[in-house]
């Protein structure tokens, strides 16, 4: 390819470039790219906190399972409980 080829070849090709560019519609893409990469990291951000927050949720709920187990049995607990009364009493009346 001769050297006016590659140039004419070359202006063929910018040519709708320039007009892109003359138009605005350049402008109008950096912009809205501009507009959109801001989404994106709003988007992240909030993904972000989501996974945040699915977490501690997670580890709340973790929390609450071994709650359950402790306090199911009601019975054994008013039993212990009333033991544990018994025996502060007896201590306390030694104490008077």
């Amino acid at each position: 390819m001769s050297y006016t080829e590659l140039r004419l070849s070359a202006a063929i090709f910018l040519i709708p470039y320039n007009n892109f560019k003359r138009d605005g519609h350049f402008h109008r893409f950096i912009a809205e790219d501009e507009k959109l990469r801001q989404d994106l990291e709003k988007v992240e951000q909030l993904e972000s906190k989501i996974k945040t927050e699915l977490s501690d949720l997670q580890s709340k709920i973790e929390q609450m399972n071994e709650d359950m187990v402790v306090y199911q049995n009601t019975d054994e607990q008013k039993t212990e409980a009333e033991a544990l009364k018994q025996v502060c009493l007896a201590i306390r009346s030694r104490c008077l």
